[in-house]
């Protein structure tokens, strides 16, 4: 027959390992949520990064509109090129096409979150301009003007 002592351990015993399954299952649980959380906020912060130069080209736009539609604007000391639609060209000082220049201009904070683009791929032809900025896992940041469109888009690239 057991003693009261040893079925009082027991169930101390019991009881602490109830508490311990519940107690981890909590911390695994928490682990998972959290990187759901995670992704969710990168998504939003690159999506975020995409407005932010939206508003930024549409802000170049009010000025050229301002002025009196010009080809060029200079503002904070940097000659902009403008297309005939008011949208900021992605032309540097000697008329080339570059990315960086773009980007630099539409979204001065470059940084997304601690990312900054790993890779700048240039695919403009003629009059359509398409730079895409790679901030890796499969996260890339589009700013493209086609004619009269201007747009920035965040695109999530399955590896």
């Amino acid at each position: 027959m057991r003693s009261k002592a040893n079925i009082a351990t027991q169930i101390r015993i019991s009881r602490f390992t109830v508490w311990l399954v519940v107690i981890v299952i909590l911390i695994f649980s928490f682990g998972s949520a959290w990187k759901n959380v995670e992704s969710e906020a990168d998504d939003s912060a690159f999506l975020v990064a995409s407005k932010r130069i939206i508003e930024r080209a549409s802000f170049y736009k009010q000025q050229w509109l301002l002025d009196k539609q010009p080809s060029t604007l200079n503002i904070d000391a940097r000659l902009l090129r403008l297309s005939k639609n008011g949208w900021l060209l992605p032309l540097d000082q000697d008329n080339q096409v570059n990315c960086q220049f773009w980007l630099s201009v539409l979204y001065p904070e470059y940084r997304i979150l601690d990312r900054k683009p790993i890779k700048n791929t240039n695919l403009s032809e003629e009059h359509y301009y398409h730079c895409d900025y790679n901030y890796g896992d499969s996260r890339h940041l589009v700013i493209e003007l086609n004619n009269k469109q201007f747009s920035a888009k965040v695109v999530f690239v399955a590896e």
